[in-house]
């Protein structure tokens, strides 16, 4: 689970849809503890593709990553630029639950409201 996670944040690296998408289950929920979703695997993939059509650059480092049986918590920093020219640094947790086929079938992220605001405006997924 370890490397499938470490292979969804490598995916996150200026948001490579395809490759994330790959990584989910068909099955598979999203959702941003308290703003976005649930949503589904095509919801997400929206959602996904509001913050790639917002942000020039964006690049994650993982702090922390635990694994409990088949659900792994991840506290990660990520920096970036948006499309405007701003530069941005947040932290945030994800929480994913992977299937016995390697692929995710629920993650949870927390970010601060605010942030995600500023990268994905108020639209819907």
């Amino acid at each position: 689970m370890e490397a499938k996670t470490r292979d969804y944040f490598a995916a996150m690296e200026n948001v490579q849809i395809e490759r994330i998408m790959a990584l989910f289950d068909e099955r598979g929920q999203y959702e941003v503890r308290g703003t976005v979703g649930p949503v589904g695997k095509d919801g997400y993939g929206r959602y996904l593709a509001t913050v790639r059509a917002r942000v020039k650059h964006i690049a994650f480092t993982i702090e922390e990553l635990t694994v409990k049986r088949n659900i792994v918590f991840v506290q990660w920093r990520a920096i970036g630029e948006s499309k405007d020219g701003q530069s941005f640094e947040y932290h945030g947790v994800h929480v994913l639950s992977w299937n016995q086929r390697g692929l995710v079938t629920h993650a949870t992220s927390l970010i601060e409201p605010t942030i995600l605001h500023r990268l994905v405006g108020g639209g819907a997924f």
